[in-house]
C-alpha cells in the first residue's frame, strides 16, 4: 500500500483502528460506533462515515443469532435495563448479568476463536468468580465441541493444580 497502486487507496475492515499514515491509506471507511467523532483526530486517514453501519456481513440470513441486546446498544439505547428474556440472551448469561457478574462476549463466527485464545479466556473465567462467557452460534455445529474443549481445559488444569 506504501507504494501506492492506486490515486486514492481505503481501508475497509482490514482494521479498526488507524494504519498510522496517510501514506497507507487516505481514508477509513467507519461507522458512528465504531469510531464515535470524539476519535478523529486520532486517525491519521480522513474518516468516511457511512451510515447505519459499515460492518457488511452475511447475519441478514442469521438474525436469530444477533442478540437483541446488541442491535439495541448499536441503535444507542446503551442506558436499557437488563434485556428481557425475549432479547436472545441465554438464561445462564443472564443470570450472571442479573447478579453483577462479569459476561465475556464474543460475536465474531468460531472460526476466529483458535485453541491458545479460548484456553486464555477459560483461564480468566475460571479466576472471575462470578462470569460466563456468550459467543456467538455461528455455526451452531461448534458449540458442542466448544463445550468438549472447555471440559477437557478445565480437567488439564485441575490436574495440574
Amino acid at each position: 500500500m506504501a507504494l501506492r497502486p492506486a490515486p486514492i487507496q481505503v481501508e475497509y475492515m482490514g482494521s479498526h483502528d488507524s494504519l498510522g499514515s496517510m501514506v497507507v491509506a487516505d481514508l477509513f471507511v467507519t461507522d458512528r460506533i465504531a469510531t464515535p467523532a470524539d476519535f478523529a483526530d486520532y486517525f491519521a486517514e480522513r474518516l468516511l462515515v457511512v451510515p447505519p453501519s459499515f460492518f457488511i456481513n452475511e447475519y441478514a440470513h442469521s438474525r436469530a443469532h444477533v442478540p437483541a441486546a446488541a442491535d439495541a446498544l448499536f441503535e444507542g439505547h446503551s442506558d436499557m435495563a437488563p434485556p428481557p428474556k425475549s432479547s436472545g440472551v441465554p438464561p445462564e448469561v443472564a443470570a450472571v448479568q442479573n447478579r453483577g457478574g462479569v459476561v465475556a462476549c464474543n460475536f465474531n463466527q468460531l472460526f476466529k476463536l483458535d485453541p491458545p485464545t479460548l484456553r486464555g479466556w477459560l483461564r480468566l473465567l475460571r479466576r472471575v468468580p462470578d462470569a460466563a462467557m456468550w459467543l456467538l452460534q455461528l455455526p451452531a455445529s461448534a458449540e458442542a465441541r466448544l463445550r468438549i474443549f472447555a471440559r477437557e481445559d478445565d480437567l488439564a488444569s485441575a490436574s495440574a493444580s
